[in-house]
């Protein structure tokens, strides 16, 4: 008997002002990040089956604390996950010094947390790739944690232009489209391929 993949039981556990202050949970840990306002909270939010889960705010690079959710992947068994909302980067009104001591944070998180085993990296679809950004996904590549290129906000890109737009980011970021996964918040999908990726990466082998 086929089972349906499905994400259920997501509750809210702390925040922490840096990963020192994030303590270990023993469970597949997955990150979330991306730009200020690329919709980060709204789509942990779609993921989790749950309307306000992670906090969403109206201004953007408001969220200087790491989040962190715990859930329950359902399959042909249960497995207890981590989800971590990392907070917005490339926020134009944040000073030097909160962008560096930004930077530091999520950096450390990166290298330095031994439960990461997935990175949701995303991306706005109505925004061309910045350098940055395509530095970092080569980076997070590189840690071999299980890094995805998640398109955002497809819906504002109207349905005939979403696979060529697609094909566009992927190409740009060194990627084959079939290795992005595209989402929307309003339209509601893309959190099956999400949940597909967090299974593949923290179900027992």
């Amino acid at each position: 008997m086929m089972h349906k993949l499905l994400l259920k039981n997501a509750q809210f556990v702390t925040s922490a002002p840096d990963t020192a202050h994030l303590s270990q949970y023993n469970l597949a840990e997955f990150a979330f990040l991306g730009r200020s306002n690329v919709g980060k909270s709204s789509l942990i939010n779609l993921v989790a089956n749950q309307k306000k889960l992670a906090h969403t705010s109206r201004t953007p690079g408001r969220t200087r604390l790491l989040n962190y959710f715990k859930a329950t992947l359902q399959n042909e068994t249960d497995v207890d996950i981590g989800i971590v909302d990392l907070p917005g980067f490339g926020y134009a009104k944040m000073s030097h010094t909160e962008k560096a001591k930004l930077t530091e944070m999520l950096s450390e998180y990166i290298n330095l947390r031994p439960a990461i085993c997935g990175i949701f990296h995303l991306v706005d679809i109505r925004r061309d790739p910045e350098p940055d950004d395509v530095a970092l996904s080569q980076q997070l590549r590189a840690l071999e944690r299980g890094y995805s290129l998640v398109v955002t906000k497809s819906d504002k890109v109207v349905k005939s232009k979403r696979k060529i737009t697609l094909s566009k980011i992927a190409q740009a970021y060194g990627l084959e489209s079939h290795q992005v996964i595209l989402t929307s918040v309003s339209e509601k999908f893309g959190q099956d391929a999400i949940w597909e990726q967090m299974w593949t990466l923290a179900s027992p082998k």
